[in-house]
Order: structure tokens, then C-alpha cells, then sequence
């Protein structure tokens, strides 16, 4: 009886350089007193990466200039509000594109990529005394859509297109 065994690879090298920047403002009523209550936060990230892919006999084929599942760029922003039982806050968050899934030919005509994405949620909280608090949230405010392409030797080809709507969640904590 002849018994194959194989075992994926993932890269023969990677490498990864990066930078990421953050400011957190907690009240911007130090800078104007109307502000009282108001803060901010934003985080930036940057990467620069690459990886070596490898064939089944694990020979280098190719380099690409990304880590697979890795954005070159992540950007999240949020401007928030906090005073007396009012609490709200609003979150964007952008991803650059993304290789989802690389090929192992010497060519990229069958890589998938993750297209960049950005989304707008938003949270609020009302307490209502020391141990009930409403709560609302709603997601993707904007509605985006999330798309997956694959490289032909015609162009891209869009693969996958995803919805996910807007979603809406209301609710009640407490305290016992």
C-alpha cells in the first residue's frame, strides 16, 4: 500500500516593517471650554511587507509585496461624547486591500484579494439611575459591502460581493 502524505506551506521568508501612530483625547474642553464632555481618539497603521511563495517542491516561485490577511494600512477614528448619563460614540475603521489567498503558480492569475473596506458604527448609553442603563448601537452605518476579486490574465474578476446591511441592536444593562 502506498501512502502519500502533504502538507501546505505557507511562505519560504516573510518580512514586516512597520509604524503606528495614536492620539487619545479623553475631553476636549482643555483646548475650549464648550467642548466639555467631547474626546477623540485615531490610530494609524502602516505596514510594509513581503512574503516569498513557494511551489510544492518548495522552490521560491515569486515574491509579492504583502503579507497574506495582512492591510498595508489600518485607520480607526472615533469622536466620542461623556457627560452625566449620556455617553454616545462614533467609530470609523478603514482597511487597505488585502491578499486573501495566494496562489502557489509562478504567476498570480488565481491570488484573491480582500477589497479595502471602511465602516461607521455608533453606541450611545442613557443611565437611568445607578443600576439601569439603556443601550443602542447601530453598525455599518453607511451600508457598505465587502467584495473578494481574483486575478485572471484578463483583469481582476470580482469573486465573492458581500452585504451585510445595517444592524440595529437596543437593549437594557443592569446591576444587582
Amino acid at each position: 500500500m502506498l501512502t502519500r502524505i502533504t502538507q501546505p506551506r505557507n511562505v519560504a521568508s516573510a518580512r514586516i516593517r512597520g509604524i503606528e501612530l495614536s492620539y487619545i483625547q479623553n475631553n476636549l474642553g482643555v483646548f475650549l471650554p464648550r467642548l466639555e464632555g467631547f474626546g477623540l481618539s485615531t490610530n494609524f497603521t502602516y505596514f510594509d511587507g513581503e512574503s516569498d511563495v513557494v511551489g510544492n517542491d518548495a522552490v521560491v516561485l515569486r515574491r509579492i509585496d504583502q503579507l497574506v490577511q495582512q492591510p498595508n494600512t489600518v485607520l480607526n477614528a472615533a469622536v466620542f461624547y461623556k457627560r452625566g448619563p449620556i455617553e454616545t460614540r462614533l467609530t470609523y475603521a478603514h482597511a487597505s486591500s488585502v491578499p486573501s489567498a495566494v496562489s502557489t503558480a509562478a504567476d498570480a492569475f488565481t491570488d484573491r484579494e480582500d477589497e479595502a473596506f471602511f465602516q461607521v458604527d455608533w453606541t450611545g448609553r442613557l443611565r437611568l439611575n445607578d443600576r439601569f442603563q439603556l443601550t443602542a448601537e447601530v453598525r455599518n452605518l453607511t451600508n457598505e459591502t465587502k467584495g473578494n476579486v481574483q486575478t485572471t490574465q484578463v483583469g481582476d474578476a470580482l469573486r465573492d460581493y458581500s452585504t451585510y446591511g445595517r444592524t440595529a441592536f437596543v437593549g437594557v444593562a443592569f446591576k444587582y
